[in-house]
């Protein structure tokens, strides 16, 4: 069955039709199932098509590939917006190409072919040191009389046959639950790649793992793992097994196609990407994320919460809060909803400056300074540029610009 790639951008729709670049019956008709069974946040049904929303990565229908980008200028080519996805992936995650990696020296094609190329690299390390061995109890019928007699189990099983034993023992061996999560995404990874040369690698992969019976995957089996000196190896490839099997979605109906949703909010992957950049690279300061106050209660003692993005502190004292907003803005007055947001941070938090984080589009002012009117406090909207230069070169010039904005002197407004 041949395979398909659409590249598209948040936000987009797409309907069925006779082209290329249309869905077709089928994979309209599994995304629809898909919707129905409870995943409405990642793109809206619409006649005869869907309507993308504010996540990014893969969308994978049968043999169709959905790749969509955070793509806020139309008229840009693809190739910068899955770069500077990539980069903001790679730089809010715990997982980073390993050192001694030949595989990811080349630019990976998606999101997919980057987690992917990132399993079979913590799998082929972990095969080459030796998976873990773990002691289990098991029980069955065996031939030798070793370990602990079930009198029970063998009158029921082997009254006839008293050549064998039904007993219970130890085993120590890589029957793990780690090694079999490992497996089974493994399992699938193989037939979700389009690439031959990472299919390849992956199934080479899989001839080399211990054949094991599989387990239950879901979010209680991931939390229940355990980790030591001997496991604490296993956290990376695990983490990226549980974006591949938990965001599976096989035959949601009869004569269906499996989805896999491996998509990300990117209003929270850039506020990340923005917080990452500040920890990194504006010294002197300390950076809080998700700090949150009570500002009111009712009778029954359930509170509401503030909770800003981000909140600079420097020397123990609040001197910013930033609000990131992945949108289109290009006026230099923003949102009535997003001034209103700033003012009630500024007045709770008691800070001198607030200010909004967009991202810069063409033509637009890079920042628009403003004041609350009645107080001090500056509300500013900063816009970051989209860069094309290295990934580190960008966040340094994101915590310079951010580190200019709070140290300048206040001019009139």
């Amino acid at each position: 069955m041949s395979t398909r790639h659409l590249t598209v951008s948040e936000h987009q729709r797409l309907q069925i039709g006779p082209d290329a670049a249309n869905l077709q019956e089928k994979e309209w008709r599994a995304l629809s199932a898909f919707h129905a069974a409870g995943n409405h946040h990642y793109f809206d049904l619409i006649h005869r098509g869907i309507k993308l929303k504010s996540y990014v990565g893969v969308l994978r229908v049968g043999q169709l590939t959905l790749e969509v980008l955070p793509k806020l200028d139309p008229n840009e080519e693809d190739t910068p917006w899955r770069r500077r996805l990539l980069d903001m992936l790679w730089a809010t995650s715990t997982l980073a190409p390993h050192p001694s990696s030949a595989h990811l020296r080349t630019r990976p094609k998606n999101v997919l072919h980057y987690h992917l190329s990132l399993f079979a690299d913590y799998t082929e390390t972990l095969l080459r040191r030796g998976l873990v061995k773990q002691y289990r109890t098991r029980e069955g019928n065996r031939t030798a009389l070793r370990g602990r007699l079930l009198p029970v189990q063998q009158l029921q099983q082997n009254l006839v046959h008293r050549e064998r034993f039904y007993v219970r023992d130890r085993v120590y061996d890589v029957d793990t639950p780690h090694n079999r999560l490992l497996r089974q995404a493994l399992v699938v990874a193989v037939r979700l790649t389009n690439d031959p040369a990472l299919r390849g690698r992956l199934t080479e992969l899989l001839l080399w793992f211990p054949d094991l019976p599989t387990i239950q995957a879901i979010p209680a089996t991931f939390d229940r793992l355990a980790f030591d000196r001997q496991t604490d190896p296993y956290r990376e490839p695990l983490e990226i097994a549980r974006l591949i099997l938990l965001n599976l979605h096989p035959d949601l109906e009869r004569g269906g196609q499996e989805v896999l949703a491996l998509l990300f909010n990117m209003n929270q992957l850039w506020e990340r990407f923005l917080e990452a950049s500040l920890r990194q690279h504006l010294g002197g300061y300390r950076v809080i994320s998700q700090h949150h106050e009570h500002y009111w209660r009712n009778e029954d003692k359930l509170p509401a919460i503030l909770k800003p993005d981000l909140l600079i502190e420097k020397d123990g004292q609040p001197v910013a809060i930033l609000d990131a907003k992945w949108k289109r803005q290009i006026a230099n007055r923003p949102a009535s909803s997003d001034l209103q947001q700033l003012y009630t941070y500024a007045h709770h938090f008691t800070v001198p400056r607030v200010a909004l984080l967009y991202p810069q589009l063409i033509g637009a002012r890079p920042q628009v300074q403003g004041r609350f009117l009645g107080s001090k406090v500056e509300a500013t909207l900063l816009r970051i540029p989209l860069q094309n230069q290295n990934i580190q070169a960008w966040m340094k010039a994101i915590a310079s610009q951010v580190e200019v904005w709070i140290t300048a002197l206040a001019e009139p407004i």
